[in-house]
């Protein structure tokens, strides 16, 4: 192979490489948007809810209902990829999933200091049989009824956990797993 060639090829590889690091830069630094959402879900979709792919902060809170029925209320800034992802989410017939993976099934960190509030208003907490977050970063605080009853599998990479050290016998199954950030259980 000429030199001409090789150098060619060079080129065209470095450009290319330059072209994905551009983009991924842009992808995970792009702008807020406020977003301000809910949801009214049956009892069957709301026995299993599941977060996943966020990477900021999560205040999530479970609630007794004001009486208008199961509902999953979202506010707060998100990158505008996320965001326009919750306009599209629609409850499953025995789920209700808030997905921020990609179209490839990967979850790319944003860069963003914004803070996600969820609520989960319940008719009947028990309901809910599952609630599972999944997150690339960002701190995870859960805010739940004193009567809440949970199996709590909690978990982060880099992170701290505080969470009551209770023993129930329940089939509720709370499970949180960070990259990294920490998590906080509280009942109130």
């Amino acid at each position: 192979m000429s030199t001409v060639k090789r150098k060619k090829i060079i080129v065209v590889l470095v450009g290319c490489i330059l072209a994905v690091v551009v983009y991924i830069f842009c992808y995970m630094n792009e702008n807020a948007r406020e977003v301000q959402k809910e949801w009214v879900l049956s009892d069957r979709e709301v026995s299993k809810i599941e977060v996943k792919g966020l990477s900021q902060r999560l205040d999530l809170c479970v609630k007794k209902s004001d009486g208008r029925g199961n509902r999953v209320s979202i506010k707060g800034n998100m990158p505008e990829s996320f965001a326009d992802k919750i306009e599209s989410l629609e409850p499953q017939k025995d789920s209700f999933v808030i997905d921020m993976m990609t179209s490839w099934g990967v979850s790319i960190a944003k860069n963003t200091k914004d803070i996600l509030n969820i609520t989960i208003c319940l008719e009947d907490q028990e309901l809910l049989k599952q609630l599972t977050v999944r997150s690339n970063k960002g701190d995870v605080n859960l805010t739940v009824p004193e009567e809440f009853q949970a199996k709590y599998e909690l978990s982060t990479s880099y992170g701290e956990i505080k969470a009551p050290k209770e023993q129930t016998d329940t089939k509720r199954e709370v499970s949180i797993e960070l990259g990294s950030g920490d998590i906080t259980v509280q009942k109130e």
